[in-house]
């Protein structure tokens, strides 16, 4: 944010924060929130790339399209295990998927 902007909301009273802050996540949990974020991203990216929908995805991992239009959505409830089995379903291979996780670090 803009250190004019952050001062005038500041004198204003406003607490301006992080959403770590927010959400008073240790860095531990704020590392595992940026790496699902990037790991999502990753599978809405390369699903497009491809040309597949999100039913045809669904269908190649044994899930539904709402499960999948959830992970590409970051509904809270949908785990590290379906994105990681929608990547490799779309070809990614491992080390990939390690590169992608770490560049989130």
């Amino acid at each position: 944010m803009d250190p004019k902007k952050r001062k005038r909301l500041a004198s204003k009273g406003w607490t301006v924060g992080s959403a770590q802050d927010l959400l008073e996540l240790s860095d531990e949990e704020m590392q595992i929130v940026e790496m699902k974020a990037t790991l999502i991203a990753a599978v809405r990216i390369r699903r497009e790339r491809k040309g597949i929908t999100q039913a045809e995805l669904a269908k190649k991992i044994g899930s539904s399209m709402s499960r999948i239009s959830k992970l590409e959505n970051g509904a809270s409830e949908i785990s590290f295990k379906l994105a990681l089995r929608a990547l490799i379903a779309l070809g990614v291979s491992k080390k990939k998927i390690g590169e992608t996780i770490l560049r989130a670090t």
